[in-house]
């Protein structure tokens, strides 16, 4: 009677144990992911950056130029 005990405490530790680290993988690979789609929106994110970047060189060299010809006309702001 007492090793159908044992054998059934065994069991169960081994069932519990199996749980935990299933349990724990799941976690782990949920961090993992999260941690890809976190550099993926970063990447994102910096090349939208740069692209902003871009054009706003862009038209702040327009403005100048722009600045420029109402000089040359005679035209103040």
């Amino acid at each position: 009677m007492f090793e159908l005990s044992a054998d059934k405490a065994i069991r169960q530790r081994c069932l519990a144990r199996q749980d935990f680290y299933r349990t724990q993988n799941t976690y782990k690979k949920a961090i993992d992911d999260l941690a890809k789609e976190k550099e993926r929106i970063t990447k994102e994110m910096e090349h939208v950056t740069d692209e902003k970047n871009r054009i706003i060189m862009e038209k702040d060299s327009e403005i100048d130029r722009l600045k420029e010809l109402l000089v040359q006309n005679g035209i103040t702001i």
